[in-house]
Parts: C-alpha cells; sequence; structure tokens
C-alpha cells in the first residue's frame, strides 16, 4: 500500500513537469475561439476559417500559391483558408542587438519581433507569446504579407519580443514588429519610409493543418 502511493505520488509530479507551459496570448486565442490556429495541442478545423465562437483577431487568409520550394509548402494538398493576424497598428522596425531569443542584426537578418507581454518582467507565466522566461517560440518561423497582397509574403523567423507599449492580448497578441532587413525587402512606400513603419501588415505561424510543420506551432 505505501510503495502505491509512493508510485502514484510520482506519477502525478511527473505529469506536472511534462506539462507544456502555453503563453499568455495561446491560453487567449484558446477562451477565445476554443482552439488555436496553427497549434498541436488545440488545433482549429482545418475546413473552417473561424470555430465556434466569432474569430474578431483574424480574418480569411488564402495560403500564397509562390511558395519558395525552400519552404517545405505543398500548396496542392495545402489548405485554402486559414485564421491570419491583422496588426492594429503599424509595424515598426527594431533596432536589433540582444534579444529575447539571442543576438540579431536588424540591418541583415529578416525577422519579426512578438509581443513580451503586459509587463517587463522575465517570469514566464507574463509571456505574451514569450519573453526571457519562455522562450518557446523563439525561431519558429511565421508568414508576413501585406494584407490582400499574397504576392508579398515572406517566410522570416521569430528572433526578438516587443513590449509594443500595451498590456493588452488582444492588442499585442496581434501586433508585429520587423527587422530593417525585412522592412526594407517590403519597398517600403514614401510614407512608410518617413515614419519607419510599415502598414496593414498581416502574419501568422507557419503551421498550416496538414503540413507538417508541428515545430513551427505556436505554444
Amino acid at each position: 500500500m505505501h510503495h502505491a502511493i509512493i508510485l502514484l505520488g510520482l506519477a502525478s509530479m511527473a505529469t506536472v513537469v511534462l506539462a507544456r507551459q502555453h503563453s499568455i496570448c495561446y491560453d487567449f486565442y484558446l477562451k477565445q475561439d476554443d482552439c488555436v490556429y496553427g497549434s498541436v495541442d488545440k488545433p482549429c478545423p482545418d475546413k473552417n476559417a473561424s470555430s465556434k465562437k466569432a474569430c474578431s483577431s483574424g480574418s480569411v487568409f488564402k495560403y500564397p500559391t509562390n511558395s519558395l520550394p525552400e519552404d517545405g509548402y505543398d500548396s496542392a494538398a495545402a489548405p485554402k483558408m486559414t485564421r491570419r493576424y491583422d496588426t492594429p497598428d503599424k509595424s515598426f522596425f527594431v533596432a536589433g542587438g540582444q534579444g529575447a531569443c539571442g543576438f540579431y542584426n536588424t540591418n541583415s537578418q529578416l525577422g519579426v519581433c512578438i509581443w513580451s507581454g503586459p509587463s517587463s518582467s522575465s517570469d514566464s507565466t507574463q509571456a505574451g507569446w514569450l519573453n526571457g522566461g519562455l522562450k518557446d517560440n523563439c525561431h519558429k518561423q511565421v508568414y508576413i504579407q501585406r494584407e490582400g497582397q499574397p504576392s508579398t509574403v515572406q517566410y522570416v523567423p521569430i528572433v526578438d519580443s516587443c513590449g509594443f507599449g500595451t498590456t493588452s492580448p488582444d492588442f499585442g497578441c496581434r501586433q508585429i514588429y520587423v527587422t530593417r532587413a525585412l522592412y526594407d525587402s517590403f519597398n517600403p512606400t514614401q510614407h512608410e519610409l518617413q515614419t519607419g513603419a510599415l502598414y496593414n501588415i498581416t502574419w501568422d505561424f507557419n503551421n498550416p493543418p496538414h503540413s507538417g510543420k508541428d515545430y513551427n506551432a505556436p505554444i
């Protein structure tokens, strides 16, 4: 009896250890939509652009057909529609340097910066998508494009986390900043050159249903 109790206790401890910690954004969308697009644990139905609840943060998106071979994307086998995050504000380019995911050169590296969370703390429970305490989403690939312009799509890694000056998951989880190299690659308009930011950008983690890219799944 005593040994059985010990074994049950160890099993419970193992379950706790193996449990995956999710980011604030993951839990935010799970609560809102009953699923998280691109996730492994709670993926959304791949035949619908929305779940039981209204997906107020995203909209219908057709995967581009001009995906590069190195992206490993099979457009023929892929679903036609999925969720995407439309940025609520303009996307500035970042300074670069030592970030949450390590050092990066903003002038030469293509990459993006996603929400760090409602506080500057490195406490993993305060991570928006990622912070210094929860780095699981670092270096995962996202697709990013100008809204309504699939020909502008690019596939780039997550290189840092940004605060965006907000404590709201509804705003922070959809927002994204870019490296200077990625900013330049979008051929900024004259107005964008004056402001140092891109407008009407949309993005998501590059793990569409049946793509075999679970390594890009958000947590």
